[in-house]
C-alpha cells in the first residue's frame, strides 16, 4: 500500500480498491504499509516484516503499480545505506511477487537504489540491475502496454510476451456508480478534459548542455506534427541519432542512471505539457479541465489559453458523476504510454459517460472496432468527431452503452486478478 501523500492520494485510493477486489474473490488480504520505508522508520518496517511472517501469504500483490514493492528495500544497519537488490519482498521474505507495472520504462528511475539528478551524478551498473529485477525467479511481470515490453525486450532486460500484458481493471466504484444507470442525455458539461497538463513542471525542468533541449524541442515538435507518434518513440529516435561521442558525455546510454532520469522528466513531465494542450484545444469548443492536482500552477497558464477551469475531483463517485455529467469527455494519452492506455478511458465509459481520446493499438486490442469511432489521430478528426457525436445523441448513446457493457464484463480489476493471478503463479511455481 503506497503512502496516502503518492500521486496525490490517487494510488492510495486504488490500491484499496485492488484489495477489496482480491477479498472479493476470496483471498485473505494482508495490507503491507510502505510508508515506514519512506520516512525511513526502521522499527516500524521491522515490525511489518514480522507481522507479515506470521500472516504467512502465498504472494505479494504490488498495488496499485510495481513500484510499489520493487523500492522497498532493506538497509545495512551499520552503513545506514541500501543494499542493492535486497528487497523486502523478493529477498528478505523470499515470497513470490506479482508485479502490476504501470510505465515501466519511464518508472525504471524509481526502480533503482541510488537515482540521478543530473548529467553530472549519473553513474553505470543500470542494465544489470534492471535484469535482476525483471529475471528475478520469484517476480512475475505484467505491464499495460505492449510497446513497453518491446522496449524492455529490446534492451536485453528479460524476454516478455503476450501473456505478460494486461489492460488496465476499472475500480469497483466506477463501474459500480454506473451498474444500474444506463448512459442519458441531460448532460451539464458539454466537453471536458480530466488529467494533468505539467506546463509549469516542464518549465521548471532546464539543462545547461544545449543537446538535451534540442532533444526536447524535437520531442515537442513531432508530437505535434503527427499525433499517432508515440513521444516515447520520438525522444529515444532523437537521442540515438546523436554521435556515440555525445550519448556518452551526456550520460545518455541505458546503463547510465541519468538515461532514466532524463526519459522520465521529458517524457511524463515535458510531453504531457504544451503538446497535450495543444492537441486538447484543437477540439474547436471551450474545455472544462478537471485536474492540474499534479502541477496545480499550470492550471493558471491553462485558464489563458482558453480551458474552463473546473475544481479538482478525488478518484470515487464524484469523479465517476462528472464523467456521467460530461455530454463528450476528451482524453489525450498520457505520454509514457507507447502502444498502451490508462483505466481513466474505461472508467469514464463504466460510469455513464463518453470519450474520445487518441489512438493506440492497445486500445484497439481491448475494445475492437469500436476504438476506432472514439479515436482520433488529427486535430480535425477531434473537432468532427466532437461536433458529431454532441449533435447524434442517440449514436452516442448507443455507442457508451456498447463500451460499457464490455467493460463491465472483461475490466473490473476483480476479472483482471482473476486472469492475471493464477497464471503468475503458476510461472513462478514453474522457476
Amino acid at each position: 500500500m503506497p503512502p496516502a501523500h503518492h500521486w496525490y492520494g490517487r494510488d492510495l485510493a486504488l490500491a484499496k480498491d485492488h484489495a477489496i477486489a482480491l477479498r472479493r474473490l476470496g483471498a485473505k488480504v494482508f495490507t503491507f504499509d510502505t510508508a515506514p520505508f519512506f520516512r525511513s522508520d526502521r522499527v516500524a518496517l521491522r515490525r511489518q516484516i514480522r507481522d507479515v511472517k506470521n500472516f504467512r501469504p502465498d504472494a505479494v500483490i504490488s498495488a496499485p503499480h510495481a513500484i510499489s514493492a520493487t523500492a522497498i528495500r532493506w538497509c545495512d544497519e551499520s552503513a545506514n545505506k541500501e543494499v542493492v537488490g535486497n528487497n523486502v519482498f523478493l529477498d528478505v521474505l523470499q515470497l513470490p511477487t506479482v508485479l502490476y507495472w504501470d510505465h515501466a520504462v519511464t518508472q525504471a528511475t524509481y526502480a533503482l537504489p541510488n537515482q540521478a539528478s543530473g548529467v553530472e551524478d549519473s553513474r553505470g551498473g543500470v542494465i544489470g540491475e534492471l535484469r535482476t529485477l525483471f529475471n528475478h525467479p520469484r517476480a512475475y511481470h505484467y505491464f499495460p502496454d505492449t510497446g513497453h515490453i518491446a522496449e524492455i525486450n529490446r534492451l536485453g532486460l528479460g524476454s516478455f510476451d503476450a501473456n505478460n500484458h494486461y489492460t488496465p481493471g476499472v475500480p469497483h466504484e466506477y463501474l459500480e456508480y454506473g451498474k444500474w444507470l444506463r448512459w442519458r442525455n441531460g448532460s451539464t458539461t458539454r466537453v471536458a478534459f480530466f488529467g494533468n497538463l505539467w506546463l509549469t513542471a516542464a518549465n521548471s525542468i532546464r539543462y545547461a548542455q544545449a543537446e538535451l533541449m534540442e532533444i526536447r524541442r524535437q520531442t515537442v515538435a513531432e508530437s505535434l506534427s503527427d499525433w499517432d507518434l508515440s513521444p516515447f518513440k520520438v525522444c529515444l529516435n532523437a537521442i540515438t541519432s546523436l554521435s556515440s561521442e555525445s550519448r556518452a558525455r551526456l550520460r545518455l546510454d541505458p546503463d547510465q542512471t541519468f538515461y532514466w532520469l532524463f526519459l522520465d522528466h521529458e517524457i511524463t513531465r515535458v510531453a504531457n505539457g504544451e503538446p497535450r494542450l495543444r492537441k486538447l484545444l484543437a477540439c474547436g469548443r471551450p474545455v472544462a479541465y478537471f485536474g492540474g492536482f499534479a502541477d496545480p500552477e499550470s492550471r493558471q497558464i491553462a485558464a489563458k489559453e482558453g480551458l474552463v477551469i473546473e475544481r479538482g475531483l478525488p478518484a470515487d463517485k464524484s469523479l465517476a458523476a462528472a464523467f456521467r455529467r460530461t455530454r463528450v469527455s476528451i482524453d489525450v494519452v498520457t505520454a509514457p504510454f507507447i502502444n498502451g492506455f490508462s483505466h481513466k478511458l474505461l472508467a469514464c465509459f463504466a460510469s455513464g459517460g463518453f470519450m474520445l481520446t487518441t489512438r493506440k493499438a492497445d486500445i484497439a486490442s481491448s475494445l475492437g472496432d469500436l476504438s476506432d469511432a472514439i479515436g482520433f489521430s488529427r486535430g480535425n478528426e477531434l473537432a468532427t468527431k466532437v461536433e458529431h457525436y454532441l449533435g447524434s445523441d442517440r449514436e452516442r448513446v448507443e455507442l457508451a452503452n456498447q463500451i460499457a457493457d464490455l467493460v463491465r464484463r472483461n475490466y473490473s480489476t476483480s476479472s483482471l486478478f482473476a486472469r492475471t493471478v493464477p497464471l503468475a503463479l503458476e510461472r513462478i511455481r514453474m522457476r
